[in-house]
C-alpha cells in the first residue's frame, strides 16, 4: 500500500508541475498579447498623427500625390458636412416659434361655401375639440419628459 501512496504522490506532484508550467505559459502569453495590443494602439496613433501632418499640408495647398489628395478631399468633405449638420442643429434649437397649427392649417381648411363641407357641420366642433385635447395632452407629455 505504501507503494501505491508513493506512486499517487509522485503523479500528483507531476500534475501540479504541469499545471504550474501551463499557468506560467498562459500568464506569459497574456502579457505578450497585452504588449502586442499596446504596440498596435501606438501604431494607430502614429497613423493618425501622420494623417494630421499630411492633411495640414493639404490645407496649406502643398503638393500631395493623387492618393493622399483624394483622402484629404474626402476628409475635407466630411468636415464640411459636419459643419452643415452643426448649423442645422443650431438653427433648429434657435427656432423658438414652432407653430404646429400653422403647418397643418392648409390641409384642414374647409371651404364653408362648399356644399360638401356642410356635411361636417354637426361633428366638426367635436372633432376640433378632440384634436385640441390630444394636442394639449401631447404638450403635457413633452413637458413631463423634459422635467
Amino acid at each position: 500500500m505504501s507503494e501505491f501512496i508513493d506512486e499517487l504522490t509522485q503523479r500528483v506532484k507531476e500534475t501540479i508541475d504541469v499545471v504550474s508550467k501551463k499557468a506560467d505559459e498562459v500568464i506569459t502569453i497574456q502579457g505578450l498579447k497585452s504588449q502586442k495590443r499596446n504596440a498596435k494602439r501606438a501604431i494607430k496613433n502614429e497613423y493618425v498623427e501622420l494623417g494630421k501632418l499630411v492633411f495640414a499640408r493639404y490645407q496649406k495647398g502643398e503638393a500631395l500625390d493623387e492618393e493622399a489628395m483624394a483622402h484629404c478631399e474626402q476628409i475635407n468633405d466630411q468636415m464640411n458636412f459636419i459643419e452643415q449638420i452643426d448649423e442645422d442643429i443650431i438653427n433648429i434649437q434657435l427656432k423658438d416659434d414652432i407653430d404646429l397649427d400653422e403647418d397643418f392649417d392648409d390641409e384642414d381648411d374647409v371651404d364653408e361655401s362648399d356644399p360638401e363641407s356642410e356635411e361636417c357641420a354637426d361633428g366638426c366642433e367635436d372633432e376640433e375639440s378632440e384634436a385640441e385635447e390630444v394636442e394639449s395632452s401631447e404638450e403635457t407629455d413633452k413637458e413631463s419628459e423634459n422635467a
